[in-house]
């Protein structure tokens, strides 16, 4: 019996069958968990990862409503230091030092920062008001000045314990204390983040400095200001002017010689709001000229005009100068000189459409003279004009910055080609007024005389109306 069983036992030892499955059993089991275990911290990881951008994204979503304010306190404080800065440039401080003037902007800049920012209901004016800090936030975050009730799901509010707004004259700082922002946002998946900002706002006074070593206006470097019109009418040898001249409106009417020069300047001014005109156009007044020279040092004078006239005999003498014209050269006496020497330029800048604003040369005085060749550059953007007489009174040529009309009255006027005219070539294409008549035979067989050039509408042509030309008095202008 005993030796039965050992056999038994020697034959199982050697029967070894379905063990391997036992072995395969286990190691699914340890896949199996260690797959669970990667899944499971992967998806933890993700949930942390999703978590902390919702929690990033409410807290940017917060600090924009900060930022907001933030941006209309600054604009606050910019127009409060404008204002300061222009208060204190009214006030006569010539007798107070730098310090003095330094605290009074100080103070003037918290006052009036001050004034925008703190809560009316607080007669010393210690809390800021939340309501004002809100109006820089927009509106569709809706954010709220109290904390909402229990109801509400979204909790988006700005408050302050004690709203306490800390400042003093003798501080170069304010500060808005105890800010709390209470703000939720939105998650993708329904989910609502909640952040909560505790915080205080500290704005600097401008470091603005009032030191300066001349409280001398511009004005100063004028020798000759005229508001209204710049007059030459004494007689004698003429007149000198040492420094820079300003006339307004009405320009400069000379009568006489005037000489301007610039002795301790880089560069000089010589400005003329309106005309410049040099004698008149058909008397002749002895020795009438404008004589322009220049700096001393060496630098280019700037002379700036609306137009320049010059009567008989009168002249124009401009050296190292750049002119700057916005209407015409106009040589209207016989015998007028222009002059220009010594490297400088010419610009007649207007472009307009009528005479008034397009700059060009006219020479119409017989024996006249333009000579400008030392000159580095000329340029003339307009073009010169025929003009006749306005039957209607005025013509429309432009709008002012109200909308009203600008009317020209007076005359009409016709564009040429060029821009550098002499009389004689304009009339040369023209018929002479005396050889042209104008018949209305409604009123009368009678011809009267007519302006060349015409307006058609004003000398109809028809069975009633007729224009006529005498050959008899063309002719006088052949030579034959």
């Amino acid at each position: 019996m005993f030796e039965l069983f050992i056999r038994k036992i020697k034959k199982l030892k050697k029967d070894n069958s379905g063990s391997a499955i036992v072995l395969v059993i286990v190691a699914l089991a340890m896949v199996g968990v260690l797959a669970m275990t990667i899944m499971w911290m992967s998806m933890t990881n993700f949930y942390m990862k999703a978590t902390d951008k919702g929690n990033k994204q409410g807290f940017y979503s917060s600090e924009t409503v900060l930022e907001q304010i933030k941006a209309g306190l600054e604009e606050e404080a910019s127009w409060a230091a404008s204002r300061a800065y222009a208060y204190i440039l009214t006030k006569d401080y010539s007798a107070d030092s730098t310090a003095d003037r330094d605290y009074e902007f100080k103070k003037a800049y918290q006052d009036y920062f001050i004034e925008r920012v703190y809560d009316s209901s607080d007669a010393t004016k210690n809390t800021y008001s939340i309501s004002h800090l809100l109006t820089f936030v927009d509106s569709s975050l809706g954010v709220t000045a109290a904390a909402p009730d229990a109801s509400t799901t979204k909790i988006r509010y700005l408050t302050s314990t004690d709203r306490k707004f800390i400042h003093s004259y003798s501080s170069d700082l304010m500060k808005l204390e105890g800010l709390h922002l209470e703000f939720t946002e939105d998650g993708r998946n329904g989910d609502q983040f909640y952040s909560v900002i505790d915080t205080d706002i500290i704005i600097m006074v401008p470091d603005v400095s009032f030191t300066q070593t001349s409280v001398l206006p511009d004005v100063f470097e004028y020798a000759l200001i005229a508001d209204t019109q710049l007059t030459d009418t004494n007689s004698g040898t003429g007149s000198t002017v040492n420094g820079n001249i300003y006339a307004g409106d009405n320009g400069i009417n000379l009568r006489n010689k005037l000489n301007v020069k610039f002795p301790k300047q880089v560069s000089g001014k010589l400005i003329s709001k309106g005309d410049v005109t040099i004698g008149v156009s058909n008397d002749s007044i002895a020795g009438v000229g404008l004589s322009v020279d220049e700096s001393s040092e060496g630098g280019m004078t700037e002379f700036w005009s609306q137009g320049i006239t010059l009567g008989k005999g009168a002249k124009l003498t401009t050296n190292k100068v750049d002119t700057y014209v916005a209407d015409d050269l106009t040589l209207s006496g016989k015998k007028a000189k222009v002059e220009m020497k010594g490297n400088g330029d010419y610009y007649g800048y207007g472009s307009g459409s009528w005479s008034g604003e397009s700059s060009a040369i006219v020479v119409n005085g017989l024996g006249s003279q333009v000579d400008m060749k030392d000159l580095v550059k000329v340029m003339l953007l307009g073009r010169t004009y025929v003009s006749i007489p306005d039957p209607s009174g005025g013509t429309v040529i432009g709008y002012d910055v109200s909308g009203n009309a600008i009317v020209k009255s007076g005359t009409i006027d016709f564009a040429m080609g060029e821009s550098l005219a002499v009389k004689g070539e304009q009339v040369a294409f023209l018929v002479p007024d005396e050889c042209l008549s104008y018949v209305d035979k409604t009123v009368s067989s009678n011809a009267v005389h007519m302006p060349n050039p015409f307006l058609k509408a004003t000398y109809p042509v028809d069975t009633n109306h007729e224009i006529n030309v005498n050959l008899s008095s063309l002719s006088a202008y052949l030579d034959m």
